[in-house]
């Protein structure tokens, strides 16, 4: 038996794909929860963005079962709104939610949000609720991120804290880790608490806002 050394982001995107596949219905029935512990978060998401005619929502998959449906009532008839995801289990909204509000102005789309399938400058605003933290390239991520914005657009984006501040994570995941038998992530692995430390996420936005 080897014991793996080194992040591998093709591996990790492949095994996230076939990991939500089957879990897409029980990640579901957490919608209640999920608008109650998040939902504050991404009004104030919407905020800072400034959103108005149209909102692409960028991957991340606890925000699907949710969020495009609050960005479709924040920008009405006349706007629209795109929500992506890695997995094409995940990136569709839920039927009976769906049906319930008929929401015209939304829709879904199966996509790796490291190379997006999407028109240069075609949204006045990018959002990503805690989902920046599980590219593996978050650089790239921004980038594309940016590419299709248009000029004067806005990237929003929600991440966790540092481990030490987040229980809801950390001691879980440290139990799981434990009783696995598990190392300490490997170098370069995305993860929850991957741009939770102070100014981190500041400087990926500042790296990303200089490259031309």
């Amino acid at each position: 038996m080897t014991t793996q050394t080194s992040f591998d982001p093709i591996a990790y995107k492949k095994t996230t794909r076939a990991q939500w596949r089957p879990r897409r219905k029980a990640w579901h029935r957490w919608g209640p929860t999920l608008r109650s512990w998040l939902g504050p978060a991404t009004e104030r998401l919407f905020d800072l963005a400034g959103v108005a005619r149209d909102a692409a929502c960028s991957t991340s998959r606890p925000a699907l079962a949710i969020r495009p449906l609050q960005a479709a009532a924040r920008v009405g008839p006349g706007g629209s709104v795109l929500a992506t995801d890695i997995s094409p289990r995940s990136s569709r909204s839920p039927p009976k939610r769906r049906g319930v509000l008929a929401h015209t102005n939304v829709d879904t789309r199966a996509m790796d949000g490291e190379n997006l399938d999407l028109g240069d400058a075609s949204f006045d605003v990018v959002m990503s609720r805690v989902g920046l933290i599980y590219f593996p390239d978050q650089q790239r991520a921004l980038s594309e991120m940016r590419r299709v914005l248009v000029p004067g657009g806005r990237v929003a984006a929600i991440v966790y804290a540092t481990a030490d501040k987040n229980g809801f994570f950390s001691v879980p995941v440290s139990i799981v880790r434990r009783h696995a038998k598990l190392g300490a992530p490997l170098v370069g692995q995305p993860g929850p608490f991957s741009l939770g430390a102070e100014g981190v996420l500041e400087q990926a936005f500042t790296r990303a806002a200089s490259v031309t």
